[in-house]
């Protein structure tokens, strides 16, 4: 008896959050954290709302109501989240312009020239260089991610920057993101409802273990909507955010993190060499991007394919289980230090160079390279694919490993995709109204006018009837995203009177680590080492820290 009413005692001691101590200010923070026992623990976004939100109790709760009394959840009980936003929160918005190794030093003369007419309409604006990202020692081994942003600005608005943002981009060929510097903290109350009753209200953040809930019809995707009713483990804390609504953040150690990463990133039965390289390639890309984007929001990095697709426990698998278990703590690193270990589902036959693809200084890890098994038909394609002989690469491929694979989704490694002069058009009117651009373009062609080493579109120019309303969209994924979407943009464009095919190569940008070709190899008998080594060139494996003894 003594014990049962000691357990009843701790239950609702935690639950009233006697013990917590995280802050708003700590889930903003970019800082890399640590478990008690030295294991890296991850804040990772899992969710946002711009309503209620819906849950189910695993468990019974115990919770202190707006009376201050305890009031005890049953088990299997709906519980809604509601809030109230107090305060927005400040935050200054500005064009990140360039980057470069933290202990660079930045010429700002030579970027005045693209925006001097700006600062002409707006005196306060000005060009200023920051460091991001952090600095860890883990078992002896230096983890340093720092980076300095070039940085113009700040703005006031939404609108004024994108309307810069696109200016530079189709005028100036010069790719920007957006910095958001967080002044002040938005705040607000959180409530939980049971059964529409008032249970107890939280000032900004309500926290509680996640495994004692489910969420549900939570959306995890990116661009478009995806939905799931997701199980975590570690903590989740529901916070006010600055979009004036609330942002769901699981804190979880990474080992455990990787068991709802790795099955969402790639098949669980694929073979074990496989699971073994996506996992080192997903441990080592989450420690790289700590502190160097979700500058505004309160975690290091999202669960969508804008960072890492994470499901949590539903989709924890045997198999999955044990690749991240045999390959514990191991990351990649080159001569820079460590990676940012990207991947995407196929590569079409031939990786790509990140800085043809992303805002980056160019990588030795990430260089684009082939993805050929049949030495003897690929000698043409030896030096990159180009505009002369991207026809021949997607219509008479030599095997790849991005090709064999039996897991590899029908369509992916080729495919065509079809669209009506109408469709076109809609496309272009769009693209001019979003990024206001002076045209008034009635489509005749497509043109590219450069591709990276893959063969991928870098630049396409759209030939209107009127010469002067033509335009180039720059960037691979502005170019798919132009087009519908397309899969990647290694294609070439077959015309006819009615319609308009895109002939096509791979999913997904290329660059890294090619989902599909790491089982290719896998099943052609290579190590997960093997596939790394191929797929991030001159990258050392090593291991961070050790299941049996990890210290800070």
């Amino acid at each position: 008896m003594r014990n049962r009413v000691y357990i009843i005692l701790l239950t609702i001691f935690f639950s009233l959050n006697l013990f917590a101590k995280t802050t708003i200010e700590q889930l903003y923070e970019k800082k890399l954290k640590f478990t008690q026992s030295g294991e890296p623990l991850i804040l990772i976004g899992v969710g946002e709302a711009q309503s209620e939100i819906q849950l189910t109790l695993l468990e019974e709760l115990f919770i202190q109501s707006k009376s201050k009394k305890v009031v005890k959840l049953e088990k299997n009980s709906d519980i809604t989240i509601k809030y109230l936003v107090k305060t927005k929160g400040e935050r200054k918005l500005w064009l990140i312009i360039d980057s470069y190794p933290y202990y660079s030093d930045i010429e700002l003369s030579k970027y005045e020239e693209y925006v001097k007419n700006f600062k002409k309409d707006n005196k306060n604006l000005i060009l200023k260089d920051i460091i991001v990202g952090n600095l860890s020692v883990i078992e002896g081994n230096v983890i340093d991610i720092r980076k300095k942003l070039l940085l113009f600005g700040p703005f006031e608005d939404d609108k004024t920057i994108q309307s810069i943002k696109q200016t530079l981009y189709v005028k100036n060929k010069i790719k920007t993101e957006i910095y958001a510097e967080v002044k002040s903290y938005p705040s607000g109350k959180i409530s939980l409802y049971s059964e529409d009753k008032h249970i107890a209200t939280f000032n900004n953040i309500f926290e509680i273990d996640g495994k004692s809930v489910k969420l549900n019809k939570i959306d995890y995707g990116f661009g478009k909507p995806a939905i799931h009713n997701p199980i975590f483990d570690g903590k989740l804390y529901f916070s006010i955010n600055f979009n004036e609504g609330v942002s769901i953040t699981n804190e979880i150690p990474i080992e455990t993190l990787l068991r709802g990463v790795v099955p969402a990133e790639i098949f669980a039965s694929a073979p074990m060499d496989a699971l073994k390289a996506q996992t080192v390639a997903a441990r080592t890309d989450i420690l790289s991007k700590i502190g160097t984007r979700h500058f505004s929001d309160p975690y290091y990095i999202c669960g969508t394919v804008h960072c890492q697709v994470y499901k949590g426990v539903p989709i924890y698998h045997k198999r999955s289980d044990k690749a991240i278990e045999d390959s514990f703590g191991e990351i990649m690193m080159d001569n820079d230090g460590i990676i940012d270990a990207y991947y995407s589902a196929n590569s079409g036959g031939h990786t790509e160079n990140n800085e043809n693809v992303w805002l980056s200084r160019s990588r030795i890890s990430l260089r684009g390279r082939d993805d050929f098994i049949d030495w003897a038909n690929s000698g043409k394609f030896m030096i990159g694919i180009t505009e002369g002989n991207v026809k021949d690469f997607i219509d008479n491929p030599p095997e790849t490993y991005a090709s064999v694979p039996s897991f590899a989704k029908k369509g992916s490694f080729r495919w065509r995709k079809s669209y009506t002069l109408e469709e076109i058009q809609k496309f272009i009117d769009s693209y001019i109204k979003i990024n206001h651009i002076e045209s008034k373009c009635v489509w005749k062609d497509f043109k590219p006018q450069g591709r990276g080493v893959s063969g991928r579109v870098m630049a396409l120019k759209t030939i209107c009837k009127n010469n002067k309303d033509s335009f180039t969209v720059y960037g691979e994924l502005e170019i798919r995203a132009f087009l519908g979407y397309l899969k990647s943009a290694l294609f070439y464009i077959e015309k006819s009177d009615d319609k308009i095919d895109f002939v096509g190569g791979g999913w997904g940008h290329g660059v890294g680590m090619c989902q599909h070709g790491s089982i290719g190899m896998a099943e052609k008998g290579k190590t997960y080492i093997d596939i790394l080594k191929h797929y991030y060139t001159g990258v050392d494996i090593i291991k961070l820290y050790k299941k049996d003894k990890i210290k800070k």
